[in-house]
């Protein structure tokens, strides 16, 4: 069959070079030495104001791999312990943790918010024997993650967490007063995000020393004074990709608005249907995602390519499934293996029209439910 169209799932949406120059300018035009990082550090400061928080609560790393790794070394989790993560997530979570030493063990995710819970995390505390270090929590739909709670949980266990919220910019940056707190947040970016500027991430949190920590660790270990602090590595974002983040940060309100419009028209589109998706008229994220009732992710991924339009399964089959963490310990993942089968993301981008959008699903619902859908405004 010819397929006329191809509605892909993402698409990258870089600042346009002329927006981008400027700033590279200002490197060649910096008399200080590249070291100093001066449009790095100029990064901070604009994160900070985005957040709404103080001078040195934020620190800036090359990927999100070694801002998750170089922040579980900050917080000193003993070497060799567990690190507490769902399966249900990126695969750069465990291998954070293995590259700082952790064994990852994973956990069932909560059948409503799709990521970790306090009280079952609590639960695997009191059976799983073996030293807990680090519990990780990431934000799987973008949704908001009570940072009260696992303040709470840290300081009555004494076990540290980081939350994971690559899905939830757009709420931290708009919900900053409640949700920043000590425990610390790393917001990794790539070519699917809303604020795209390639591959970087930001780690805030109101602990002052262990941004201060991050940072030395991810500069080879080395302090303001140039002398050696502690074992590091290097995880310093260069100062061209800060280029881009400056560029992108320029036209955040523009580019926040466009992405708004097309998260509002997928709802109300999918009022027309019955398919139950998790996006919200109270917050961005950068995925949009559908929970198909009769477990066929996979059929249904492989249907809508016929079509002409792409989907596909964020988290893959869970980490727990990949070859390099099938014999890392774990819980029973009943919840974890439902979404595996049931969840689906669909073209989610900056540029996707109102019939692409209709086109998608109308052609969903047809196949799930078998019903022809028309749209009052087609």
């Amino acid at each position: 069959m010819f397929i006329k169209k191809k509605i892909p799932v993402s698409k990258t949406n870089l600042p346009h070079h002329s927006d981008i120059y400027p700033y590279l300018q200002d490197i060649k035009n910096d008399d200080s030495t590249c070291g100093r990082r001066p449009l790095v550090n100029h990064l901070k400061t604009r994160f900070q104001e985005l957040f709404g928080t103080e001078k040195g609560t934020v620190a800036i790393t090359s990927n999100a791999v070694y801002a998750l790794a170089n922040t579980l070394k900050a917080l000193d989790v003993p070497a060799n312990s567990y690190c507490l993560m769902p399966s249900w997530c990126s695969p750069s979570i465990p291998y954070a943790a293995t590259y700082a030493g952790l064994t990852p063990y994973f956990v069932d995710v909560d059948n409503d918010t799709w990521t970790l819970d306090v009280k079952n995390t609590v639960e695997s505390l009191m059976y799983i024997k073996q030293e807990i270090g680090a519990v990780i929590v990431p934000s799987s739909i973008g949704e908001t993650i009570n940072t009260k709670e696992w303040d709470k949980f840290t300081e009555e266990t004494g076990v540290p967490v980081i939350i994971g919220a690559s899905n939830s910019f757009d709420n931290v940056t708009s919900q900053s007063k409640s949700v920043i707190s000590d425990t610390p947040i790393v917001v990794g970016f790539n070519h699917n995000s809303l604020l795209c500027f390639g591959e970087g991430a930001v780690i805030v949190s109101k602990n002052k020393k262990l941004i201060e920590k991050i940072d030395n660790i991810s500069t080879f270990g080395f302090g303001d004074e140039l002398y050696k602090i502690y074992i590091g590595t290097n995880g310093i974002m260069t100062e061209y990709n800060a280029a881009v983040c400056h560029a992108a940060l320029d036209s955040w309100d523009s580019t926040r608005a466009k992405w708004n419009t097309i998260n509002n028209y997928y709802i109300e589109t999918f009022i027309e249907t019955t398919l139950q998706h998790r996006l919200s008229f109270e917050y961005l994220s950068s995925t949009c995602n559908i929970y198909l009732l009769a477990n066929n992710a996979d059929s249904t991924i492989d249907y809508l390519k016929s079509k002409g339009i792409e989907a596909r399964k964020w988290t893959g089959n869970g980490c727990h499934n990949m070859k390099e963490f099938q014999n890392a310990p774990k819980t029973s993942l009943p919840v974890t293996e439902n979404l595996i089968s049931s969840v689906i993301g669909l073209p989610y981008y900056l540029g996707i029209t109102k019939k692409d959008i209709e086109l998608v699903v109308r052609t969903l619902s047809s196949n799930v439910y078998g019903k022809k859908i028309h749209f009052r405004n087609a």
